[in-house]
């Protein structure tokens, strides 16, 4: 199996734009889909770390899969009019 060894980090300007759908349903059947593809080894994958709550962090097998979660959420935030204030990976 799988272990994750990074997490996506994602500083949005409000909790509020976190859960706007339907951009939360899109970003949650993209993790179920990619957690298929065993780019996640959990599922939910989200973590809650951290004080600050506009900020959401997903758990990976690798940085090329947060990569692949950054590039959909910061291509597709736009349509949704979310601004995002910072996008990175850190290593667990």
């Amino acid at each position: 199996m799988a272990t994750n060894t990074c997490t996506s980090v994602i500083t949005y300007q409000s909790e509020d734009d976190i859960y706007l759908e339907p951009f939360y349903s899109d970003r949650e059947a993209l993790a179920d889909t990619m957690y298929s593809q065993g780019k996640t080894a959990s599922m939910p994958n989200w973590v809650e770390i951290g004080a600050d709550p506009a900020v959401a962090y997903r758990l990976w097998v690798d940085h090329a899969a947060a990569q692949e979660f950054l590039d959909y959420v910061i291509a597709n935030a736009p349509t949704y009019n979310i601004t995002l204030v910072s996008t990175g990976i850190q290593d667990l």
